[in-house]
């Protein structure tokens, strides 16, 4: 079965989001309906910012520039 969980937090004035997703098997789920972290197979984390903070650190416009061009 394939899951995926995500959870979306203020930090620094920032909305933060984290996803993860991977597949389990029926077997590993447990009777309080929770999965124990190292059942999941091929998990995936991805961790997503907005805000200022973020685009503060996106390169600037000569530097895309520069990758654009070579």
């Amino acid at each position: 079965m394939k899951i995926e969980g995500k959870r979306t937090f203020q930090l620094n004035g920032e909305n933060q989001s984290i996803t993860l997703t991977g597949f389990i098997r029926p077997a590993d789920i447990q009777s309080d309906n929770s999965i124990i972290s190292y059942s999941i197979m091929d998990l995936v984390v991805t961790y997503e910012g907005d805000g200022t903070i973020t685009k503060a650190q996106e390169p600037g416009m000569i530097t895309k520039f520069l990758r654009w061009l070579f």
